[in-house]
């Protein structure tokens, strides 16, 4: 994941607004699909049900932020889309 928002970012670099807004729509989207991932992973077979729970709960903490970083990415965007910057 890393390597792949650094390699968009660097794509954002470069200023022109097609890749920019492609760039931040497929950064938004690499965070959500890690944040989904963690959501989603196999829990352990052999905990208890309120050790289960805890686990859940560890793993929508894990996820928050990658939560966030999506709707701020996805908010970036939208700002270039009504500067009028967008493409298919």
């Amino acid at each position: 994941m890393d390597g792949t928002i650094a390699a968009l970012s660097k794509l954002v670099d470069y200023g022109i607004d097609e890749v920019t807004a492609a760039a931040t729509y497929y950064m938004a989207e690499t965070y959500s699909n890690f944040s989904r991932s963690l959501l989603e992973s196999e829990r352990p077979a052999d905990l208890k049900p309120e050790d289960l729970e805890e686990f859940k709960n560890k793993l929508d903490e894990a996820a928050f932020p990658f939560e966030e970083k999506t709707i701020k990415v996805h908010e970036k965007n939208m700002e270039l889309l009504h500067a009028g910057v967008f493409n298919s």
